[in-house]
């Protein structure tokens, strides 16, 4: 009987107790807290900083446009985007799934 009792105390247990589950479901959360976050605004960043280099490329096409050409590209909404195919590397597509540009006056400028 003590050899019985002494190897239940001593832990023979197999498996882990509820509190351990919990400390580490908790801690699991409290990691889950701070990452997603910072996940969330890494994404809104890299689409912000597309936007902004496509924008520099595509301010680059419109002046090589104006030299060759003489005027701007025409076109309403994004349509002037694909008179610049043969100025830009991407496929006009892309850029527009990147977000939202506009050109005013020789000037472009972009929105995620």
């Amino acid at each position: 009987m003590r050899r019985f009792l002494k190897c239940r105390v001593l832990g023979n247990d197999k498996g882990f107790t509820l509190l351990e589950l919990l400390a580490v479901i908790a801690l699991i959360g409290i990691l889950a807290g701070l990452i997603v976050p910072r996940i969330a605004t890494s994404q809104s960043d890299a689409k912000s900083k597309t936007v902004e280099a496509n924008v520099q490329m595509l301010q680059a096409a419109v002046e090589r446009y104006y030299f060759e050409k003489g005027s701007y590209p025409t076109g309403s909404g994004e349509d002037w985007i694909d008179d610049l195919s043969s100025y830009i590397s991407t496929t006009p597509d892309k850029i527009k799934a990147t977000g939202t540009y506009t050109l005013t006056d020789g000037k472009v400028s972009g929105t995620p």
